[in-house]
């Protein structure tokens, strides 16, 4: 819900990573932390620098970072779904052990593990492997980790999703 508050303001939050996801055990809540590359989503809000040019700044750590962030022609494609691609990558190290993280080469980039291994070889070990388990939850995984922005979900989409409600105790950074 953290997410989807943000991106309701049309805010992009532009740093989730496991680093500034913060567990309260007391309440048994996750919170998202780290607001310093908070800034204006520009596919809400018109964002221009001083001479009327777009403002294209990268920010954010690479390893979960969305592919559309790396784009060379026209610089980052900064909007709320690179938010749920990161959530997405921290999911997917979440439930790898460390080997397969070491293995995929997930411990340094999933946008280099995806070229290297293969996009659709990582996804069929997350949901064969990883969330076997969950077919619901690997399916929402997936649909976070689309490359075409224009194809991943939402933080609204996906609170909708029965995985990610309340009773499932997955709350809070969404």
């Amino acid at each position: 819900s953290a997410l989807a508050h943000i991106h309701s303001r049309a805010m992009v939050h532009r740093d989730v990573k496991l680093a500034n996801i913060y567990w309260h055990a007391t309440h048994n809540t996750v919170a998202l932390g780290d607001m310093g590359f908070l800034c204006r989503d520009p596919t809400r809000v018109d964002v221009h620098d001083e001479e009327g040019l777009p403002k294209k700044v990268l920010a954010g750590t690479p390893f979960y970072m969305a592919p559309e962030l790396f784009d060379a022609d026209g610089g980052p494609k900064v909007c709320a779904r690179n938010d749920v691609w990161s959530l997405g990558v921290v999911l997917l190290a979440l439930r790898a052990s460390m080997t397969e993280r070491r293995h995929l080469g997930l411990e340094w980039s999933i946008l280099g593990a995806i070229s290297s291994v293969g996009y659709a070889n990582i996804m069929k070990k997350m949901r064969t492997e990883w969330f076997g388990d969950d077919p619901e939850f690997a399916e929402a995984v997936s649909w976070m980790l689309e490359v075409d922005v224009g194809d991943r979900a939402s933080a609204e989409q996906l609170l909708a999703l029965d995985c990610f409600r309340a009773e499932h105790q997955r709350r809070g950074i969404l």
